[in-house]
């Protein structure tokens, strides 16, 4: 996070509409924000699931707004354009925590109200490009992307990460999204990379997706972990676009079965997706020492790939 001082005319042009694919904005509101006693009778109230099915949220629509709530963090109130954002954090939740939770929850929920869609994975940067790691939760997506960072690759996306099709290419963009690690890989990796992004005064944040898209080369669906007396092998196969579709889709982020238009986009965008960019198994051994092998296989396999780059 780098707070950054700006004078009274930069901060008016800042506050200027700017057109841009990926902007998000998010400001924090001046009075207690209260949902309704009877919210939940509204025809268009959702309750928001996380990927293991807990409830976690809900949102419901109210005139040209959309509210949200996201249990013990606050309360959104989105402007129709879906950029923008009033968050009212509960009490006692701090405002860093309070932002993490907008682009971990929130943010992917905007941007797939527009012309973008969000793996359920984690991602990281290197060649220049994006590799995405997919799959159900407990399966080492985070921990995978962690441990290519000791490699130099820069972290993209934990949960959530934002694709766009343009002239025929997918391409992915960065989220500020913490890399969040269970036990024991939260030990093993005690240095877990800070979220980046720019806050103004007052605690504003303007954040722009766009100068971060990168081609998406590769996506790895995370088979369930081996054992090592099962397996030691780390095991890699292409997953023909028929049943690539299906499983992103299965775990793809934030679908509504209460917005047909959206689902519509999303399964075109998945198309173009899983036509455009090779998806591939990856099966490994749970076992945290054995990671830099997984990491070498996977910079062999990235440069076996065509176009593949020395590392």
């Amino acid at each position: 996070m780098h707070p950054h001082q700006e004078d009274a005319g930069e901060r008016e042009r800042n506050r200027q509409p700017r057109a841009s694919v990926g902007l998000l904005r998010l400001s924090l509101g001046e009075w207690c924000f209260r949902f309704p006693g009877d919210i939940a009778s509204h025809p268009g109230f959702e309750t928001w699931l996380d990927p293991l099915g807990r409830e976690y949220g809900f949102g419901v629509p109210r005139g040209e707004e959309y509210w949200l709530r996201v249990h013990r963090v606050g309360a959104f109130v989105v402007r129709c354009s879906y950029r923008e954002a009033v968050g009212f954090p509960d009490a006692g939740v701090n405002q860093v925590a309070f932002r993490e939770a907008f682009f971990h929850g929130v943010a992917p929920w905007l941007l797939q109200r527009r012309e973008w869609d969000c793996l359920h994975g984690s991602a990281v940067l290197t060649w220049g490009e994006v590799m995405a790691f997919c799959g159900p939760a407990h399966r080492g997506k985070s921990t995978l992307a962690r441990a290519w960072v000791d490699r130099g690759a820069i972290p993209y996306a934990d949960d959530a990460a934002p694709f766009l099709v343009q002239d025929g290419v997918a391409r992915s963009a960065r989220l500020p999204q913490r890399i969040s690690l269970r036990e024991p890989a939260a030990s093993y990796f005690p240095n877990v990379p800070a979220p980046e992004y720019d806050l103004l005064p007052g605690g504003e944040i303007w954040y722009d997706l766009e100068p971060t898209l990168r081609p998406l080369r590769s996506v790895y669906w995370l088979e369930p972990m081996t054992q090592a007396a099962e397996s030691a092998v780390t095991v890699l196969a292409r997953i023909p676009p028929v049943e690539a579709l299906p499983l992103l889709l299965s775990a793809a982020h934030c679908m509504s079965w209460k917005d047909p238009g959206c689902n519509r986009k999303m399964v075109l965008n998945y198309l173009s997706l899983v036509r455009l960019t090779p998806v591939f198994r990856l099966s490994f051994v749970s076992d945290l020492h054995r990671l830099p092998t997984v990491i070498d296989r996977l910079e062999r396999h990235q440069e076996q790939l065509p176009g593949g780059r020395e590392s």
